[in-house]
């Protein structure tokens, strides 16, 4: 079908080389398989049949074609993609003209410097606000009548005849000869594409600090960060998120983003407090942040009910519950009085008991038919199992199951490993098919985990699982056939006297 197939260069991004090979056959549009249509981002393959029609018609490599597309650029960041099919750092290619949302870049010298211009897939990506060779602002758009640049949004131009990547498709005009402008001071600590691809732990933070600072919201967090890093103040960005956000708006907060996750944690928490930032802020988005970030947010950033709770206002709720017919617990008389913990409460109101040890067979008992009774899907049958084992190790070990989800997997392995050789029995298959779902876990999460310090215990979205989610699951099974007296926690089962009657 294409009888001129012209070798892609390097760095070259897969829609530049397909409008490219297009001109070069006579064809106004970049071609696409056979009934396949034109999707939303041409920068990526989107099916194995896509990927072979490419091979077989222009005699490339499987390895030479992905290495044109995002996911190949994005994969050498290191970056996460954690919103579904939604890919971070990825500018739209097809903004509105007049629209102030970002979009694709260019490098005026780096055109005029090709013997064949090209785009580069780096300018695809908005962790980038200058050319990593030229050191110059990168452009967004022509400056003589403002169209977008990027070859595959360029058919609705009023040309009929493809000009040079070097030259405006609408207008005409050369791109290189726009105005070259050097990057402004603020702009200066901004990682460079180059840079970048040796500093892969940290480009997800970038991403979700600089998503933090773009928020209405964190105005004064913002000007704060500004002000200390000696950054030019600006206008509050229009934009939600960092990928919208114009090039000179988007280099001013990646820097102050960089500065911000400088000496950390240090840095990071006293501005937070100091702008009055709390969890609440986070809620909702705190999962896309990577999980030392989360660890620090939840550590330091928690708002405490200053509200403190007497003997006084403890007597006189227990005496409004009591006379309301409801049941007097600690629970009941925290919510009443609105606060989370209380010292006074805690000597004043007895605690309730803990298990015994039939108890315990009792509900590993009622584990393992749930475990069997799971559904045959794979995530539910891993989800099940995972239960199981965090309960087993918060009572080999004796922690809580907040304590548990955060082990890393050579601490697992070292708790599981001190109850080696357990004399009883029921222990002793306890502790064996601990081991074994343990192993089928670290098969399945395998690839999962870059780092030995990321918690074991992680969702099949590659999250880390929350203890209190567990703690529902177990204090369901307690909902029938237990004492009334009994605590429905998963707690009440840490405290048996140690040894192999506790199984």
């Amino acid at each position: 079908m294409f009888l001129i197939r012209p070798p892609p260069f390097n760095s070259e991004s897969l829609s530049s080389w397909r409008q490219r090979a297009a001109t070069m056959n006579g064809l106004r549009r970049y071609p696409v398989a056979p009934g396949c249509t034109r999707h939303s981002d041409p920068d990526r393959i989107r099916s194995d049949f896509e990927l072979a029609w490419l091979r077989s018609e222009f005699r490339l490599t499987e390895k030479e074609l992905r290495s044109l597309t995002l996911d190949h650029a994005l994969s050498l960041l290191g970056c996460a993609s954690l919103e579904g099919d939604k890919l971070h750092w990825v500018l739209p290619h097809n903004g509105d003209a007049l629209s102030v949302s970002g979009r694709p870049m260019f490098c005026p010298q780096c055109l005029e410097e090709d013997e064949v211009p090209y785009f580069r897939i780096a300018w695809r990506l908005a962790c980038n606000a200058r050319c990593e060779i030229h050191g110059c602002m990168l452009e967004e758009r022509c400056p003589f009548c403002g169209s977008s640049v990027w070859p595959t949004t360029c058919h609705r131009r009023e040309c009929l005849v493809w000009l040079p990547f070097d030259s405006c498709q609408s207008c005409g005009k050369s791109l290189a000869k726009s105005e070259r402008r050097a990057p402004k001071r603020q702009a200066k600590a901004v990682t460079e594409y180059s840079e970048i691809q040796s500093a892969d732990s940290d480009i997800n933070a970038l991403w979700y600090v600089s998503q933090l600072l773009i928020r209405r919201r964190s105005r004064l967090l913002r000007s704060k960060v500004f002000s200390f890093a000696s950054i030019a103040e600006m206008e509050s960005p229009a934009s939600t998120t960092i990928e919208q956000v114009p090039v000179a708006q988007r280099a001013a907060i990646l820097a102050a983003a960089r500065w911000l996750l400088d000496e950390w944690p240090d840095r990071f928490i006293r501005l937070t407090k100091a702008s009055s930032v709390s969890l609440q802020r986070f809620s909702g988005t705190l999962h896309l942040a990577p999980h030392w970030i989360q660890k620090e947010v939840r550590q330091h950033l928690v708002l405490r009910d200053r509200t403190k709770a007497t003997r006084e206002s403890i007597k006189r709720a227990v005496d409004e519950i009591s006379e309301s017919g409801n049941s007097v617990s600690k629970s009941e008389v925290r919510r009443r009085l609105q606060v989370t913990e209380s010292a006074v409460l805690n000597r004043m109101m007895c605690q309730r008991r803990h298990a015994t040890p039939e108890e315990l067979r009792e509900i590993l008992r009622r584990i393992a038919i749930a475990n069997t009774l799971a559904p045959q899907e794979r995530h539910q049958r891993t989800a099940a199992q995972r239960d199981f084992l965090i309960f087993v190790l918060s009572i080999l070990g004796k922690l809580k199951i907040e304590q548990v989800c955060n082990l890393s997997r050579s601490q697992v392995l070292i708790l599981l490993q001190g109850q080696s050789k357990p004399r009883e029995q029921q222990r002793k298959y306890i502790v064996k098919l601990a081991h074994r779902i343990f192993e089928e876990i670290s098969q399945r999460q395998s690839r999962q985990q870059p780092s030995a310090d990321v918690p074991f215990f992680l969702s099949r979205w590659g999250l880390p699982i929350l203890g209190h989610c567990v703690r529902a699951r177990i204090s369901k099974l307690m909902q029938n056939g237990f004492p009334a007296d009994l605590w429905r926690s998963s707690d009440v089962f840490l405290v048996l006297s140690p040894g192999e009657a506790a199984f």
